[in-house]
């Protein structure tokens, strides 16, 4: 292999490297801000995985709506979600009590993310959303999935009105559609929703959940809700 042969392979690894670097973001968060700012660098992120960790035993307080939406702002980056991390993120242990969003009951709390892609959301609980929790993909892509694991839903409550009831915590998607080891209970749809709404606009859709009706069961179903895993 000659000098200049050498200069374009080298050049073409490095390329190589750089589109791998590039394909995927992870951000550590550790606050109700820091996600609300990472949940906005994700609605306009283009072909790559965007990863948020949230630091567990912090205050994630959500006293208004927060709603995100790629297909609005352009982005296609596929989410993930995931609660449990230590300081820094250092390390991991997917147990949803340990990282918990909270709309404080505050009129018209809601979280709402709505994809272009898949979305992975694991290990967090949401509770005390006073108008609607939403985990929802727009795409039509048959390979893209949304995933809903080892999450607790709790104290939820779906807004009523004159167009559409919303479920207390609902997953929409197109396909792929899963919401697998996940715990619910004291949830309510407004009007004629159901509490929990799973979505689908293909035929493939499954659920997987434990859901109690009092919070003195928890102690019995607590372990569908939590997974040790490593980062």
């Amino acid at each position: 292999m000659n000098r200049s042969t050498s200069i374009a392979a080298l050049f073409a690894f490095v390329l190589i490297a750089f589109a791998q670097v590039a394909s995927a973001t992870s951000v550590c968060v550790s606050s109700a801000a820091g996600l609300r700012d990472a949940l906005d660098d994700w609605q306009y992120a283009k072909d790559q995985t965007y990863t948020i960790k949230l630091v567990q035993n912090n205050d994630y307080a959500f006293t208004f709506g927060d709603y995100f939406s790629q297909p609005y702002y352009g982005g296609n980056a596929k989410l993930q979600l995931l609660g449990g991390y230590t300081t820094n993120c250092a390390s991991r242990s997917v147990v949803a009590a340990n990282t918990v969003l909270d709309g404080q009951h505050v009129q018209y709390s809601e979280f709402q993310i709505l994809g272009s892609g898949s979305i992975l959301v694991e290990g967090i609980t949401f509770k005390g959303f006073d108008y609607n929790v939403a985990i929802a993909s727009d795409t039509t892509d048959s390979a893209d999935s949304v995933v809903v694991r080892y999450v607790v839903g709790t104290d939820l409550f779906g807004a009523a009105s004159a167009l559409e009831s919303y479920g207390g915590f609902q997953v929409i998607g197109y396909s792929n559609i899963r919401v697998e080891s996940s715990l619910f209970y004291d949830i309510h749809g407004g009007d004629t929703a159901s509490g929990l709404e799973v979505t689908g606009r293909s035929d493939n859709v499954v659920a997987v959940v434990t859901r109690v009706s009092t919070p003195s069961d928890m102690s019995t179903a607590a372990t569908a809700a939590s997974q040790s895993r490593p980062v």
